[in-house]
């Protein structure tokens, strides 16, 4: 080999030597890119949305309002109908709910509505109305509809931790799940009564008669724990149980600035509160996606 010869092959060599390094550190870089890129796909956040539509039944005693039928029902009877009353007691609520909860780590945030169906009465038929129960004397009236019915709609938000079997990042829990917390909402009442319900107006002296509801409303608070259970086609089906402490503390109607009609207490004068607070239980369909 000539000496010519052995300069390339060295010049050769050393080129090779000096180049492999940046060889192997791009090589290496291009590594590091791609299993960076591969984990952050990994732990990329899923969100998870949980759409869901229930009924609910509760037991309620609203003093306040069973009081008011007690008393009305002194006054007012049926004409010929023994053992039924001009106006009905409020013990028993159902009510159709629904919305989206939203998959927070081991928990579930829920923003819901409720929509009660009316409670009260609605009675028609053939009326005497006393006007002094001393000396008996009374009113007939005839083909009337005696209604004293409430309906109230609200909105809540609330959060529940799963205690057991809580869903996987991208599905639904696989098996029966547990969860329990609590949340608040606000609710509107709306009191609707018999057509020429009204009174007497104190500063005009003149009898107003009400020609829509009386209303009412304030917040709800309320703790809850359920199950949830996989069914079919993806949906899981879940059985709640709450209690719900709800009350209005006065339904009028407002005429001006400074005057309002509202019904009283014939004892005590004032105005009559309407407790729902009660123990609730329901069951509603529910469906996760995930996003």
């Amino acid at each position: 080999m000539t000496s010519k010869e052995r300069l390339v092959i060295f010049g050769f060599l050393l080129i090779t030597m000096l180049l492999l390094p940046f060889t192997l550190k791009a090589e290496s870089e291009q590594q590091m890119v791609e299993k960076w890129l591969a984990n952050m796909e990994t732990v990329k956040p899923k969100l998870q949305i949980v759409p869901f539509f229930g009924i609910s039944y509760g037991k309620v005693t609203p003093d306040g309002y069973n009081t008011f039928a007690t008393e009305f029902n002194r006054y007012v009877k049926y004409t010929s109908t023994t053992g039924v009353t001009a106006l009905s007691g409020i013990y028993r609520i159902t009510s159709f709910s629904g919305g989206v909860g939203l998959v927070v780590k081991k928990g579930m945030l829920t923003f819901g509505f409720d929509n009660w169906l009316a409670v009260g009465s609605n009675n028609k038929g053939d009326f005497v109305a006393y006007n002094d129960l001393g000396t008996g004397l009374a009113e007939s009236i005839n083909d009337f509809e005696m209604r004293s019915q409430i309906n109230v709609r609200g909105v809540y938000l609330d959060y529940q931790y799963f205690l057991l079997n809580p869903p996987e990042p991208s599905a639904r829990p696989d098996a029966l799940s547990f969860r329990a917390g609590g949340g608040l909402g606000y609710y509107a009442g709306y009191w609707n009564l018999w057509d020429g319900f009204g009174g007497i107006r104190s500063d005009t002296g003149e009898f107003y008669v009400l020609e829509d509801a009386l209303k009412g409303s304030g917040p709800g608070f309320h703790l809850s724990a359920g199950f949830e259970y996989p069914a079919w086609y993806g949906f899981t089906l879940a059985f709640d149980a709450k209690y719900l402490w709800l009350k209005f503390d006065k339904m009028d109607k407002r005429l001006s600035a400074t005057y309002e009609l509202y019904l009283v207490n014939s004892e005590t004068g004032d105005p009559i509160q309407v407790d729902f607070t009660g123990p609730r239980a329901s069951l509603s369909l529910r469906r996760y996606f995930t996003l």
